[in-house]
């Protein structure tokens, strides 16, 4: 996991590393961390005296660039030691969509950090369809669309919006459109995200109408079959009580 790969990396890179001229031990686990994560663009540390910048894969940064200014880099010292995670964004060297993993190194000398692309990540929530109209969607904890199928990017709104975050896990039901839908949400502990899903109740009635038909069939089946074996069972055991009956008659009537 990266937040695994954020906390050894804090330990492991010191104010000595960072000083080793060229970074070459950094460099060389940067390098072999990146072979076995081909779904990161990049991972970077700066000291906190902006006079180190060490990236792998080594990418031009853009004119003026200061690591000490970037979000990523106050994020994570200000977390001081705990785990920073951005909202997602396009890289200042790439392009590419990620979300920054952050975090001041232990021995407070600079802050680590990776962009995990969520390009895949996105595709994947997108693709999944709950019922008919129904959908996925992520929200950060800024309240950010992470992934939507038509909102990325954009701020969350809605009347469910504050009971989602001020709950771990739930669900709740909530009118869209004049149309009652039911969603269903639980929040990724590393992230903060919100990972959600959403769809029209009325699609679950038709759905299990079908099955509530073939209920009721059955249940009536059962019981005009259960009311004609009745009727055999009582007739059996009615039928040599009414010989009975009439046998004890003519007796009585010839004593």
């Amino acid at each position: 996991m990266k937040t695994d790969a954020a906390d050894f990396f804090s330990k492991w890179i010191t104010e000595k590393k960072l000083k080793q001229k060229g970074t070459t031990d950094i460099q060389g686990r940067f390098e072999q961390f990146m072979s076995m994560n081909d779904d990161t663009e990049g991972i970077f540390v700066a000291s906190s005296d902006g006079k180190v910048f060490s990236r792998y894969p080594n990418q031009k940064m853009p004119a003026g660039y200061v690591a000490t200014e970037r979000d990523w880099y106050k994020d994570g010292w200000a977390k001081n030691g705990e785990l920073s995670v951005s909202a997602p964004y396009a890289t200042a060297s790439t392009g590419t969509l990620v979300v920054t993993i952050s975090k001041k190194l232990e021995d407070g000398s600079g802050v680590i950090a990776m962009n995990p692309d969520i390009a895949n990540l996105v595709k994947e929530s997108n693709s999944i369809n709950i019922g008919k109209q129904g959908y996925a969607f992520i929200g950060s904890p800024d309240r950010t669309y992470v992934a939507h199928p038509t909102k990325k990017g954009t701020k969350l709104s809605g009347e469910w919006l504050e009971k989602m975050y001020s709950q771990d896990n739930g669900s709740m039901s909530y009118m869209f459109e004049g149309k009652e839908k039911q969603m269903e949400f639980t929040t990724n502990k590393a992230t903060g995200w919100k990972i959600v899903g959403t769809m029209f109740v009325s699609e679950v009635e038709e759905a299990a109408q079908p099955v509530f038909n073939m209920a009721a069939i059955i249940l009536a089946g059962a019981l005009i079959i259960g009311g004609i074996l009745i009727f055999f069972i009582i007739r059996s055991i009615t039928k040599p009580l009414s010989t009975l009956v009439s046998s004890s008659k003519k007796i009585s009537q010839e004593i």
